[in-house]
Formats: C-alpha cells, sequence, structure tokens
C-alpha cells in the first residue's frame, strides 16, 4: 500500500525513543503517520497505522497496553501482535478522523 511499514530508521527510531522516554498513545503514532503521509484519506491512515504498528509489535520493540492512573504503573495487552492489532482495529473510532488523546491504547518500550 504505502510502503509505511519498512519506516525509515530515522522514524522508527523517533517511535522507539519516544516510548522509552513516556508512555506513546496511539493518537502520537497516527499524527506522525498524518505528518509523514499527509495524501492518505481517514481509512488509509488507519491502515498504514495498523501496517506501521505490526513489526514493532512483532519484534516486541512496542508493548502495548494501558497506564495506571497515576502512571507508575503499565498493564500490557496479552496476545500476540495479530491479536493487539484486531483489537485496536475493532476499538478504532468509525468515520472520524483519528483517535484522540488518551484513546484506544498506549504503548511503551520493554527497556
Amino acid at each position: 500500500m504505502t510502503g509505511i511499514s519498512q519506516a525509515p530508521d530515522a522514524f522508527r527510531a523517533q517511535v522507539i525513543a519516544e516510548a522509552k522516554r513516556d508512555y506513546l498513545g496511539l493518537w502520537w503514532i497516527v499524527r506522525k503517520v498524518r505528518e509523514h503521509f499527509p495524501e492518505l484519506s481517514v481509512s488509509e491512515r488507519k491502515t498504514a497505522t495498523l501496517e506501521l504498528l505490526r513489526p514493532f509489535l512483532q519484534s516486541r520493540e512496542l508493548i502495548a497496553g494501558q497506564p495506571s492512573k497515576d502512571g507508575r504503573t503499565f498493564s500490557t495487552w496479552g496476545g500476540d501482535a495479530s491479536e493487539v492489532l484486531a483489537r485496536i482495529d475493532e476499538s478504532w473510532p468509525e468515520m472520524r478522523e483519528d483517535p484522540d488523546i488518551g484513546e484506544i491504547v498506549w504503548f511503551t518500550s520493554p527497556a
């Protein structure tokens, strides 16, 4: 489709660095996809975001879940990359521009 799963190393490094610095919301990744690929429609952006996330989740460079209310702990979602992506896909609001801050899922780095 867009070739986004083959994201440039600098882009991949930016995602990993952000996840190591703090919890990383889905909204942040979607915003970066929109910045790098402004020509994508809403549905194409959703597909591209899920495509981008797959290798991060498969390699466990990103872990999906939810931070606690105080932000001190992180509850990981169970399942493999495909199951996590299916859960995100099912929860993604239909016919709306993009997920908002705090919606659906957060990511963290295992390191």
